[in-house]
């Protein structure tokens, strides 16, 4: 019995499913799609599940950033318990280059210092506006009701200042709503951030999202011409289809339908359920690339979103090279 691995698993369809590495030298690419700076489209090409998925976990849980580690409550008269509080605030996304950092469990005796922790510090309080109408809305009746990122203090220490700039360190959105006052609730607290990896804690991952696709592939095995050409367009929910004028006359009889944007398909199978198997088979055929990834990844804001990907093949090249001298060790 074969498994998927096997070279000669997909015998059956002449699909050679051997690999070397000059063929996958030859058959591997990556092209851009879309990029801006927190999100980015791409494709890769010849490689298959297993790797693109190991790219996509590396990107989630192993490309390090700076979050908030220990929190320090000195006050809080809020109606939030302390461990939320601490919780919510490691949460919130910190602009810091993480390579300029290393890792606490690193130092000596685990000390930390101005090579491996941030210092914040947290004072909130909330007072009545005494402008204004006891009817008014609460954002209007109370100053400082609301608690945000922006109220994150950074305490340089050592040369951190000089290293970063004034200023450099912040939260990467100022509006992220910790909890919320009323008249006479205070908040004091001091926060230290440190490098971490996702695997370890969500709130060290790099990425809002990382996912990937197979390229999706429409045959039309059976021709749609005029009127069945134009409602089989106005069908898919997806605009997959478009018309093609054979013509150039705009003559009914010469439109015909063709896969214009196979990216965009879904799978819905809307096409196939409204028209069925007929006589030889589907008039409509859908399959997926079986080694075309469409990968797309949204940073939160830490890194630049191409970023993350060169570090995840950073991370992914030196696991290869781990393994091969493991078992250059072990079978030499």
């Amino acid at each position: 019995v074969f498994s998927i691995e096997d070279p000669h698993a997909f015998d059956a369809i002449s699909l050679d499913n051997s690999l070397t590495i000059e063929s996958f030298k030859k058959k591997m690419s990556m092209k851009i799609i879309e990029e801006k700076d927190d999100h980015v489209v791409f494709d890769i090409i010849g490689i298959d599940a297993p790797l693109a998925n190991a790219l996509r976990r590396i990107m989630l849980s192993e490309v390090p950033t700076m979050a908030i580690e220990n929190v320090y409550i000195y006050q809080n008269t809020s109606i939030m318990q302390d461990e939320v509080l601490a919780h919510r605030l490691g949460l919130i996304p910190i602009a810091a280059e993480p390579r300029m950092f290393s890792y606490v469990n690193e130092a000596k005796d685990k000390e930390m210092n101005e090579t491996n922790t941030l210092v914040f510090t947290l004072v909130a309080e909330c007072k009545k506006n005494p402008t204004a109408k006891s009817s008014a809305a609460p954002e209007t009746l109370y100053v400082g009701a609301n608690v945000t990122s922006g109220q994150l203090k950074w305490i340089p220490q050592g040369k951190q200042e000089e290293k970063f700039g004034k200023g450099g360190v912040k939260p990467v959105h100022d509006d992220i709503i910790i909890t919320k006052l009323r008249p006479g609730q205070k908040i004091e607290a001091e926060l230290l951030a440190e490098k971490g990896i996702g695997k370890e804690h969500a709130k060290w991952s790099p990425v809002c999202t990382a996912s990937y696709r197979l390229l999706p592939e429409i045959e039309i095995k059976k021709e749609f011409r005029g009127a069945e050409a134009e409602a089989l367009v106005k069908l898919c929910p997806m605009k997959v289809f478009d018309i093609e004028d054979l013509g150039g006359n705009g003559a009914m009889e010469d439109k015909k339908a063709v896969v214009r944007y196979p990216r965009n398909c879904s799978m819905c199978r809307e096409c196939i359920r409204r028209h069925p198997q007929e006589g030889e088979g589907q008039r409509i055929e859908l399959r997926r690339v079986r080694d075309h990834f469409i990968f797309s990844v949204e940073s939160v804001g830490v890194y630049k979103a191409r970023d993350i990907v060169t570090e995840a093949l950073k991370v992914l090249k030196s696991k290869a090279a781990k393994l091969r001298s493991d078992l250059k060790n072990i079978y030499k």
